[in-house]
């Protein structure tokens, strides 16, 4: 009997997860019509921190270098004039746009970005994870529901071209289970927290108190989404994935990120849906 009941539970928490996989993949696959594309390169203002020269890649710089010759704002924020990505940044573009400084609060993240944050003027803010190639296209398509849809839109970044086992893990990572349970949650209204391509406009930002906005919870994705909502906007998944090239990984870097990613989703309040 006590054996019959096991087999039971397996497979009825078997038949559960099966039905979350299966509904999540439905969900993620609906796509929203995409509208009518209203901004050009030139209301952008792009936040790009690097820390360390492997950030500053040759494919991400030139990415960059294009958008600036198609007007963006290129704001590239490095927190110690010592930091090697300097040096690789300005062996590809030597005229690259560089603020260098580092504030003192719990986030390096937003340590290094807050003065990008603060020096951009454009109608659209874009804040992008280092190594997140998007080209103008692209931007203009993510930017699409702002600013009368929604107040922010995260453009989740696809991983590709793994260069080893451990880069074809965390691809499948975050192709597979955390973007598919992402897109999901947003076809649900759920908002939403993640890397890749952060918009919104200039108005939002200001209104959300600019870096104060990333900086109210230990994530700064989780909160800026979070505060977003509070100020009574919306938030939504972008369709447009840029690309993020993987290259080699070391399996304890990958371990270690996941690690804690899964630390500081622990450590959130509750998930930013208001």
């Amino acid at each position: 009997m006590a054996a019959d009941f096991l087999i039971w539970i397996g497979v009825g928490w078997w038949a559960v997860g099966s039905t979350i996989q299966w509904a999540s993949a439905a969900l993620a696959r609906g796509g929203r019509p995409e509208g009518a594309m209203h901004h050009r390169p030139a209301d952008f203002s792009i936040v790009a921190p690097l820390n360390g020269a492997p950030d500053a890649s040759a494919a991400y710089i030139a990415a960059l270098r294009r958008l600036a010759d198609q007007g963006a704002e290129i704001l590239i924020c490095v927190a110690d004039a010592e930091d090697g990505a300097i040096a690789a940044t300005r062996a590809c573009w030597p005229d690259a746009p560089i603020l260098i400084g580092s504030d003192s609060t719990f986030n390096p993240k937003m340590n290094n970005v807050r003065k990008g944050l603060e020096a951009a003027r454009r109608p659209v803010v874009a804040l992008c994870d280092a190594g997140v190639a998007i080209d103008a296209g692209a931007l203009c398509r993510a930017a699409a529901p702002l600013p009368d849809k929604a107040g922010l839109v995260l453009a989740l970044k696809a991983g590709e071209a793994p260069g080893n086992f451990a880069a074809e893990l965390e691809r499948a990572y975050i192709n597979g289970h955390q973007a598919r349970f992402l897109f999901a949650a947003d076809r649900l209204g759920i908002a939403v927290a993640s890397g890749g391509v952060t918009l919104m406009s200039l108005d939002a930002l200001q209104r959300i108190g600019n870096w104060r906005g990333f900086n109210r919870w230990i994530a700064d994705d989780y909160s800026v989404a979070r505060s977003v909502r509070q100020l009574g906007l919306r938030t939504r998944l972008s369709d447009v994935m840029p690309r993020l090239p993987l290259g080699r990984r070391a399996w304890p870097v990958v371990w270690s990120r996941q690690v804690r990613w899964a630390r500081t989703r622990l450590r959130l309040p509750v998930w930013p849906n208001g």
